[in-house]
Order: C-alpha cells, then sequence, then structure tokens
C-alpha cells in the first residue's frame, strides 16, 4: 500500500476524536517523537470501533483479539507541542482473517500523518481464526469509504 494508492480515501475518513500534544510527547526540537503516532493510531482505532456500537472491550469478551501485525506511517509535516490533533479512521479492508484501519491525523485542517495498521484475528487459543460475521458488519457498515 503506498500513500498515493488510498489519497482519495483519506478525506472520506471519519473523525472519531482529537487530543491536545502534551510536553511529554515531544522531542528537544519541539516536534513529536515519532513513536507516538502509533498510540495516535490505537486511540483512533478504539475510538472509531466505540462509534460503530463496538468498543474493543466488548470484541474481546466476544473472544475475538484483534493484535497489529503491520503498521507503517507517512510523516507528513511536524506536529508540535499543544497542537489540537484530530484522529481519522476507518477499516478500509477486511479479509477472512484480518482487517485494515487507515487512519490520518489533521492539525488546523492539514493533513501530518497518515498510515495503516493491519490487525490478525485470533480466537481465544491465539490462534488465527476468521473474522466473526458480526464483527465485519459493524465496522463496515457504518463508514462507507469506498473500498
Amino acid at each position: 500500500m503506498n500513500l498515493s494508492e488510498i489519497e482519495p480515501i483519506l478525506a472520506k475518513l471519519p473523525a472519531v476524536c482529537a487530543r491536545r500534544v502534551l510536553y511529554g510527547e515531544v522531542d528537544k526540537m519541539n516536534f513529536v517523537y515519532y513513536g507516538n503516532y502509533l498510540a495516535w493510531f490505537e486511540h483512533g482505532r478504539n475510538e472509531y470501533l466505540r462509534l460503530c456500537g463496538l468498543p474493543y472491550t466488548e470484541v474481546e469478551d466476544r473472544g475475538v483479539m484483534l493484535p497489529v501485525f503491520e503498521s507503517h506511517v507517512w510523516y507528513l509535516d511536524p506536529v508540535r507541542y499543544d497542537d489540537l490533533v484530530e484522529i481519522r479512521c476507518a477499516v478500509i479492508e477486511c479479509t477472512k482473517t484480518s482487517a485494515v484501519f487507515l487512519v490520518v491525523l489533521m492539525v488546523d485542517g492539514k493533513r501530518v500523518a497518515a498510515g495503516y495498521t493491519k490487525h490478525v484475528c485470533l480466537g481465544p487459543e491465539r490462534k488465527p481464526v476468521r473474522l466473526p460475521e458480526w464483527l465485519r458488519e459493524k465496522v463496515l457498515e457504518r463508514y462507507d469509504v469506498g473500498m
């Protein structure tokens, strides 16, 4: 997956939450440390699932876990202390055993980062299982982002 092929979808992602950058999240140059972006992606995923009526705690209560097995971030513009970051997120792909969440981070209406996380579906024995239909329906029915 490259940035140009997901470009048309980025503007369609629903805003799921916003957060202000903390002082402890920036480095000496006043740029957000790169590792924090994936934590923000997680924040977006959790809020997206909540908006779909399926908090992640409920997913796990039903015996399904969705660990990340691949991630990618495009860092497009620096984010600084006290910036208000809008997190946009949606599921763009579901296969038999995995799901892909696309995330874009915005500051003052400008895209500052984008990326994705791929998640494998694990059952109670921590072995790959088929993505349950109830999960597939919930994460895809609320927002159509065109993939």
